[in-house]
């Protein structure tokens, strides 16, 4: 039997639902996506894949980026592309200036993207303006230099004031003023996402960044509970044997990171 004229009116069935439900441009455009994704999906995941294993994190990054764009709602995949691209992307053989010089290149390249997606899905600007401050806090810490280049760039400012400028965005996109104390609370997310990629190193990493700031809770009976979790939390994931999974079981907070944690 030829299922050609029924797929072709389907299709067209299918244009003339989205054009009556609300025929604005960016709808149709999600409709779009929507309606490709089974058939793009393999194709760019295979050849994401395949620049993954070539070991060229440019191209890595350019695919993920066609990737998420089939996947706008995807804020976690966004988080960690922009930051392995930002913070693990560089050439391990390049030193002095001139790696601090591509360090700043690739974390100016991760942020668009990420600002790219803010625009794309405007629900989910609050987390992604909350994860560009994240990433531009971990890439200098990780890469030497940075700082005075960035410092030095007036358009930018010093890492301080430009992850201070991520967090009022997020704090003007949720309507919550209580972002910068938040976000210390969503680090579990951000290390399930990580863990996911097989990137424990850098789950480590936003431990340590998040641990750093419990004092900024402030709630101090909270604050320093929140800083034993995270730190139980990072010796689990270390690989110390001696923090009980169990511990972990009943914190919803925790529940992103479960998986990890009782392997």
């Amino acid at each position: 039997m030829n299922r050609l004229p029924i797929l072709i009116v389907g299709l067209f069935c299918w244009l003339g639902a989205a054009w009556l439900g609300n025929p604005k441009m960016g709808n149709l455009q999600q409709w779009a996506i929507v309606a490709t994704r089974p058939f793009t999906l393999p194709f760019l995941w295979r050849s994401l894949r395949q620049a993954v294993d070539s070991g060229d994190p440019a191209e890595a990054f350019a695919r993920a980026q066609a990737l998420l764009l089939t996947l706008p709602d995807w804020t976690d995949g966004h988080a960690v592309f922009a930051w392995r691209y930002a913070i693990e992307g560089g050439n391990p053989l390049a030193t002095g200036r001139s790696r601090a010089a591509a360090a700043k290149t690739r974390l100016q390249a991760a942020i668009a993207m990420l600002q790219a997606a803010c625009e794309r899905t405007p629900n989910k600007a609050a987390d992604l303006y909350t994860w560009m401050a994240f990433i531009v806090e971990l890439a200098v810490q990780h890469e030497p230099g940075l700082a005075e280049l960035l410092t030095a760039d007036a358009g930018l400012g010093a890492p301080a004031q430009i992850a201070d400028r991520f967090l009022a965005k997020a704090e003007q996109q949720s309507g919550r003023a209580s972002v910068r104390e938040q976000r210390i609370f969503l680090v579990p997310q951000l290390c399930a996402a990580l863990l996911q990629a097989a990137d424990r190193n850098g789950a480590l990493q936003v431990l340590d960044a998040a641990i750093g700031r419990c004092a900024e809770i402030r709630d101090p009976q909270l604050g320093q509970e929140w800083l034993t979790t995270l730190q139980l939390v990072r010796r689990r994931l270390a690989g110390d044997r001696t923090v009980d999974a169990a511990t972990f079981s009943d914190d919803q907070r925790l529940q992103p990171l479960l998986p990890y944690l009782v392997r």
